[in-house]
């Protein structure tokens, strides 16, 4: 789904799920932008405060669908709360809501109310987002199901059908509105399948172009008559470097200590300390601050020059007596062979035979045969191949 996706969706889990913190109320505000932008691509900001210029959201749609989450708070293991009536997610569910919304037109008390439709009868010990989930999930519902084809689209292509991916509006149409509509129409016929989904944009013509370009596209960035070239995301590029040198990626012990083989892609909290924590920081991980897709950043940066060329901590992974590299060396007599496996695992594709000649001839040229290609191999992860995905 792509990992501004996730990150969103890290947000929204966060704030409704069963903690050990002590009990609190959500803020159903933030959590109903989160919501909308995540799960049906629609950015709600404007309306907080006024109608929409650009679309058909007003203040009483905003805070109607904010109410939705007002009648909810984490639960949390307070004793004073044992005895309440709490749902399997570990939220308190009441009736009566805990932050309450007028109509900005009429001066009347809002109702639970999904966006831009019917309200919510809210029920005792009924978490009125059953049914907020309901109606995104219906095969009527104009936003869910093109949303989610849209960031996938997106994650694989560069840019979505609407751009940006979390921006469905009247103003935005999609540039190629045939491709979106069928890709939703078949992902809500089969039930919302993502391995259908993701098995279908793979296969399509679009993503299987080529990255390099004629006199014809070389300009075009939006009808994708080329694939775009672009730099690889935080985790993608931490991940990357640990798969390629076989040392686990590491962050500080005090957000516990991460299972045996697991990604960087794979940890939701976005402040943490520790070696690699610093190299999501600086190739764009967002800090999750902001309702927007646009918080992550895909620039290049002298910073990221700066890692790739001389941190002391990514030549200790290169050099690391347990890592790969040396593995491959005490097990592999043939220097070509040795050649064509690094440039496999770092730029995925065979090398050439001048590139082959170059690291032997650097290699023979070496303090030792270790030492030699400890180079090569730094000098494949400076590499624009290794940090572009083309």
């Amino acid at each position: 789904m792509g990992y501004a996706t996730r990150n969103s969706l890290d947000f929204f889990h966060s704030n409704l799920i069963h903690t050990r913190e002590k009990p609190r109320i959500i803020d159903s505000k933030k959590v109903a932008l989160r919501v909308a932008t995540t799960f049906l691509g629609v950015r709600l900001e404007c309306a907080q405060c006024h109608k929409h210029p650009n679309d058909r959201w007003s203040q009483g749609d905003f805070f109607g669908f904010a109410m939705t989450f007002a009648h909810t708070h984490i639960a949390g293991v307070d004793p004073k709360l044992k005895a309440a009536k709490v749902n399997l997610s570990g939220v308190h569910v009441q009736p009566t809501p805990v932050e309450t919304f007028v109509d900005p037109e009429t001066q009347q008390p809002l109702s639970a109310r999904l966006l831009g439709g019917a309200n919510i009868v809210v029920k005792d010990d009924v978490d009125p987002r059953k049914e907020l989930w309901q109606w995104m999930t219906s095969k009527d519902n104009p936003y869910f199901a093109r949303a989610l084809v849209n960031r996938v689209w997106a994650f694989y292509l560069g840019r979505g059908l609407i751009e940006p991916a979390d921006s469905q509006a009247a103003a935005n149409p999609a540039t190629h509105p045939d491709v979106l509509d069928e890709l939703a129409r078949d992902f809500i016929e089969h039930k919302f399948d993502l391995r259908r989904l993701h098995r279908r944009i793979l296969t399509t013509l679009a993503y299987q172009r080529d990255w390099r370009t004629n006199a014809t596209n070389a300009k075009d960035e939006r009808h994708y008559s080329h694939r775009l070239l672009r730099r690889l995301d935080a985790e993608q590029a931490v991940d990357a470097i640990a798969q390629v040198t076989g040392t686990p990626v590491r962050f500080s012990k005090r957000f516990g200590t991460p299972r045996e083989g697991i990604k960087a892609a794979e940890l939701a909290l976005s402040r943490m300390g520790g070696d690699d924590a610093y190299v999501l920081q600086i190739f764009g991980r967002p800090l999750r601050v902001q309702n927007c897709d646009c918080e992550r950043s895909g620039a290049a940066s002298l910073s990221q020059t700066l890692y790739l060329f001389n941190d002391e901590k990514l030549l200790g992974k290169i050099h690391d007596p347990k890592g790969r590299l040396k593995n491959l060396v005490d097990a592999m007599a043939d220097d070509r062979r040795l050649v064509e496996e690094l440039y496999l695992w770092t730029l995925t594709r065979y090398p050439t035979p001048t590139e082959i000649d170059r690291s032997l001839k650097h290699v023979r040229l070496a303090g030792s045969r270790l030492e030699g290609y400890q180079d090569v191999m730094w000098s494949l992860l400076n590499r624009h191949d290794f940090v572009v995905n083309h």
